[in-house]
């Protein structure tokens, strides 16, 4: 027992002596034992760092591990963040070993010896270099070692050098499971063999290769863990591209001279290749193309670059490219620029310089945010304004046409289509319009700062999205300024923050011998988007501002061209800017004298009101009020009417535009539509559809038309294919509106060979090609014929007009009377009942005589309304004396003389229901003439040959036939015709729709047709005239077969789904080849007796 004892008291005093014999001794000072007391304190004293450690005061020693570049625990040092003084001498291996249980220690911006990786812990330590100086040659520890290196490199790259292929190897697997990471910075290896980097984990490593072992390219395959790969030097050999994997590749920069193609590679796996540049390698193409495809689809394209100069021909399929810029310089393209389809969008910037491609560059490339052409062979004579516009900023012209005067062959200084407009969506305003330029940093405004850059690019408009505004607090800054600062265009924009909501502003007009100018406010710098009509007669525009609108238009005169004018006043104006129509009436225009339109208060407050530029008198919709409708009655009311109505005593008073017991439900209706032809497209539906966000469907003919956008009193949708004259529904929120043949499809135009010319839309073809030719679906007829299918002649005695105070209008030519009269206004429903019916014959009242070029009388009557707003009717009867060219609702066509042109104005008509439309109604009648006249100045009565004026049967006969334009009536009497000719356009509330013609009643001598209104809330506006002819034939009439005295009334219905209405109506006379020979035998003899 003693003995074991005195065994256990031997092992306890060695263990201790062992302990002693380690640690010098047990004692700590200051939380470290001496050995590491001592070895810190050595280190910080080489290197002067000890005025950075706090000193102990009680026993003369220093406080290391109260410092924050030192951590201990347990008596040990475990973690030391080392940073030298500047020239102070390399940190070796020596001055850290005696760290017993050293975890991490990070060396900074420091000089260290390269032994440093061969420091021999107890732990796993990890080193970190960060900035440090003489990287260049670190000796690679051995895998035996227990250190984990990492580099942390910003300022430079740094060259590792290997001698030993096998051991650079095994070294690299090594590092990615116990020691190396590389950051920041690359890898550079100077070797002849590419190494098996399986797993090892590097995120950038470069190649210099010189004569490389192409076999070892087969190792490129292990680079799995290597986010950057660049490879540059030559081969001596050619080489094809090697096998990259997917996993982490997201840079790649192969400039390897010799590498070669002998067949398209695919490299669709690499869908993480954010950038790929593949340098000067002549031979690097297949069959003159790029040798790749399919090309990776980036799993994130933003920021992607590609950029390839192989000496390839043949640009790509640009579609099949998802990178977002390209660079394509230096190659051997020479094939034309394709067009820039909708399919590129993903891409941005496209480089070609330096390639010999021909060809113009076309407008599709605006869609293309930055564009580098310069030294190409494209022709830089017609280059797109959107480029042009912008070479005021010289590296951005340098780009597109390059520096040398060589590259400039015409001088571009001036821009004429910078046409900018601000627009209001889901509070937000955008900026859009053309050529708007590419830069949103060289736009500036007066008053607000772009709300966010992103921006929109298509073909003819870019959108910038610069302001966000909540409209329930409204936005003081109507107007702002906005300046180009890189454009040609030297002046201020002025833009509307309200664009969609103020209505233009006309308050003055200046005319002078051959132009119109009207001066303002809210107009446009689009001059396409502006129509003016005076007196029906379409302005030509020349130019457009924000202030300012400028046309052609004589004001006397009446010979037309377009422009025409009707002399004396008053003057009846169309504005439409845009589809914002304003329409008003001036009494005089003279030359070189301004007249001024009067203004309303505060622009009416509009909406809350809109002007009368008649009066100066706001028409303050309620519950607004006083003069500048800015006030609001005040009432006490059970019921709350919400923004659509007012409350009266106790019951909701509605706006025009809605109805109910709360004036919650909208009056759906649609005013005009915009035409499609019959393989379907874009549509617009015009009218009112209702203030709130509701779903809604829209079908034409039966079939959903797709939804572009919506708003209160607009629909844009893309209808489907169709035919003829089709009726639409429209649902919202569960309720079906639906609106009868309201809907035309343009038949689409066939263009096989006929006997005129390559168009056969014209009716009969224009009879032969003597009489006329087919010019866009219209016969212009020669030779002297006439008629809508040049198939008869003038008669050689004129018809004798009436235009009676009543309204009636007789024609008279020798033996036959004509009559055109307008009966009534009816107001029908969604199945063609009438529902009221407004009788205008025999009612007009004459207001006016004009005498002065073409005869005119303007009749008026009017049709009371429950609702303070009378309907009025205004009918303009004129005779042409002269032949004049004329235009309504953008058809052009020619009237004759001697014919009699017919206007028609319906404003403020008030509906019974939204879905109603109005019917105008005309009778066109034909009679016997027994007074003998014979239209010419002389005395003598002219007996008519009785085999051809005698009527052996009556009848009425409906003939279809169709032009692209057209609908025509026709009566034929004697071997003449009345030929009424309504163009299949109406202007409703100054936009253009589709009219069509009904026969509603027929006689042995009479015709009653319809026009059929669309739903116009403010004006209906239709122009028709009428026209005698003879039906001009070489058989002598008395072939009583086919020339019978018979009367013969043919409707014609011609609608060529042309969305505006017009009537036309022509009265002339020809006679058949036997009244001819009548008339020279009655001259013959005359001058026979004469001679006697």
């Amino acid at each position: 027992m003693k003995m074991k004892k005195s065994f256990q008291l031997y092992f306890i005093i060695l263990f201790l002596s062992i302990l002693n014999q380690r640690f010098g001794n047990s004692i700590q000072i200051n939380g470290l034992i001496e050995t590491e007391y001592d070895c810190i304190h050595s280190l910080y004293e080489t290197f002067n760092l000890m005025s950075s450690v706090v000193s102990n005061d009680g026993n003369s020693s220093f406080l290391f591990c109260n410092s924050t570049s030192i951590k201990c625990d347990g008596g040990f040092l475990i973690s030391l963040n080392f940073q030298s003084p500047s020239l102070s001498p390399p940190l070796t291996s020596n001055h850290i070993s005696c760290f017993y249980n050293l975890k991490k220690i990070k060396i900074d911006n420091s000089s260290v010896d390269p032994d440093i990786t061969s420091f021999k812990g107890k732990n796993n330590t990890e080193i970190t270099l960060f900035n440090v100086d003489n990287i260049n040659n670190l000796i690679l520890p051995s895998v035996s070692s227990k250190i984990s290196l990492i580099i942390d490199y910003y300022s430079c790259g740094f060259t590792f050098k290997i001698t030993s292929l096998a051991n650079f190897s095994s070294v690299f697997r090594r590092f990615y499971f116990n020691y190396l990471n590389l950051l920041y910075k690359r890898t550079l290896i100077n070797i002849q063999k590419i190494p098996d980097l399986t797993n090892v984990s590097i995120p950038s490593i470069t190649y210099e290769l010189n004569s490389p072992d192409l076999n070892s390219f087969l190792n490129f395959s292990t680079h799995n863990k290597i986010k950057k790969i660049v490879v540059t030097g030559k081969s001596a050999k050619d080489f094809f591209f090697p096998i990259f994997p997917s996993d982490s590749l997201e840079n790649l920069e192969f400039s390897l001279y010799q590498l070669t193609a002998n067949s398209i590679v695919n490299i669709s796996h690499l869908n993480k290749l954010n950038y790929l540049n593949i340098g000067d390698n002549p031979f690097f193409n297949f069959n003159n193309t790029i040798p790749f495809k399919p090309y990776p689809i980036l799993s994130n394209t933003s920021n992607s670059i590609m950029k390839i100069s192989s000496h390839f021909l043949n640009l790509p399929d640009f579609s099949q490219i998802f990178y977002e810029s390209i660079y394509f310089p230096d190659n051997g393209i020479e094939s034309p620029l394709p067009l820039w389809s909708k399919r590129y969008s993903h891409i941005k910037k496209l480089d070609v310089s330096n390639n010999p491609i021909t060809g113009t560059l076309d407008k599709s490339y605006c869609n293309l945010r930055y564009l580098i052409m310069y030294s190409t062979l494209i022709d830089k004579t017609s280059l797109p304004s959107c480029f042009t516009c912008y070479f005021k900023d010289i590296s951005f012209k340098n780009n597109i046409i390059g520096s040398t005067v060589s590259d400039v062959p015409i001088i571009y200084n001036t821009c004429k289509t910078l046409i900018p407009n601000i627009i209001f969506e889901s509070n937000k305003l955008f900026l859009v319009g053309s050529d708007l330029g590419f830069e949103w940093e060289s736009i500036q405004t007066n008053d607000i700062e772009f709300y966010t850059r992103d921006s929109e690019y298509n073909i003819v408009n870019e959108k910038y999205l610069i302001y966000e505004i909540d409209y329930s607090f409204g936005y003081s800054k109507k107007i702002l300024e906005f300046n180009f600062t890189k454009s040609l265009v030297n002046n201020l924009f002025y833009l509307s923050t309200w664009y969609q909501l103020a209505k233009p502003n006309p308050i003055s007009i200046l005319t002078s011998k051959d132009q119109i100018e009207i001066k303002g406010q809210y107009f446009t710098y689009n001059s396409s988007l502006v129509f003016i009509y005076i007196n029906n007669y379409k302005i030509d525009i020349i130019s457009t501002t924000f202030h300012s609108i400028i046309g052609r238009f004589a004001i006397s005169g009446g010979s037309g061209g377009g422009s025409g004018g009707s002399g004396g006043g008053p003057y009846h104006i169309y504005m439409i800017i845009d589809d914002r129509v304003v329409i008003f009436d001036v009494d005089e225009l003279s030359i070189d004298k301004i007249t001024n339109i009067p203004q309303c208060p505060n622009e009416c407050n509009y909406p809350e009101g809109e002007c009368d530029y008649n009066t100066g008198i706001c028409d303050c919709n309620n519950p607004n009020s006083n003069n500048d409708c800015s006030e609001i009655t005040p009432t006490d009311c059970p019921i709350d009417c919400g923004l659509n109505g007012y409350c009266f005593i106790d019951s909701c008073i509605c706006s025009d535009n809605y109805y109910g017991v709360q004036c919650e439900y909208a009056n759906i209706s649609i005013s005009a539509i915009g035409e499609t032809t019959e393989n379907g497209g874009n549509t617009t539906l015009y009218g009112f559809f209702g203030y709130s966000s509701s779903k809604f469907e829209v079908y034409i003919g039966g079939k959903q038309c797709s939804l572009h956008s919506t708003s209160f009193e607009m629909i844009n949708c893309i209808a489907q294919s169709g035919k003829g004259i089709v009726s639409i529904s429209i649902i919202i929120d569960g309720t079906t509106y639906n609106f009868t043949n309201i809907y035309k499809y343009l038949p689409i135009s066939n263009n096989n060979n006929n006997n005129n010319n390559n168009n056969n839309n014209c009716i009969n073809r224009c009879t032969s090609i003597n009489n006329g030719d087919c010019i866009n679906s219209i016969c212009i007829c020669k030779n002297g014929f006439q008629g809508y299918d040049c198939s008869s002649i003038l008669p050689p005695s004129k018809s004798n007009n009436t235009i009676s105070d009543n309204g009636d209008t007789t024609i008279i030519n020798q033996d036959t009377n004509y009559q055109i009269n307008i009966l009534s206004l009816l107001e029908i429903d969604q199945n063609n009942l009438i529902i009221k019916n407004h009788l205008l014959k025999g009612n007009w009242n004459l207001t006016k005589k004009s005498t002065l070029g073409n005869p005119a009388l303007i009749f008026t009557q009017t049709i009371l309304s429950d609702n303070n707003k009378d309907c009025l009717i205004t009918a303009t009867l004129e005779e042409v004396k002269i032949k004049r060219n004329s235009n309504f609702a953008g058809i052009n066509f020619t009237l004759d003389e001697n014919s009699i042109k017919i206007s028609i104005s319906i404003k403020n008509y008030h509906y019974q229901t939204s879905l109603n439309s109005l019917q105008l109604t005309f009778e066109s009648s034909v009679s016997d003439n027994n007074n003998g006249y014979d239209g010419d100045d002389d005395n003598d009565e002219i007996q008519y040959d009785n085999n051809c004026n005698i009527i052996d049967k009556n009848k009425i006969d409906i003939d279809n036939q169709e032009d692209q334009y057209s609908n025509y009536i026709k009566i034929q009497k004697n071997g003449k015709q009345l030929i009424g000719r309504i163009i299949s356009r109406a202007l409703s509330d100054g936009r253009s729709t589709f009219l069509n013609t009904l026969v509603i009643n027929k006689t042995k001598d009479s015709i009653i047709t319809a026009l059929q209104l669309p739903h116009c809330t403010k004006e209906c506006l239709i122009d028709p005239d009428f026209q005698v002819l003879v039906k001009f034939n070489p058989t002598n009439c008395g072939n009583q077969e086919e020339y019978s005295s018979k009367t013969a009334i043919i409707a014609g219905s011609v609608v060529g789904g042309v969305v505006f209405l017009s009537v036309i109506g022509a009265v002339s006379f020809l006679l058949y080849k036997r009244n001819l020979e009548k008339q020279l035998s009655k001259r013959l003899a005359k001058m026979k007796r004469f001679e006697k």
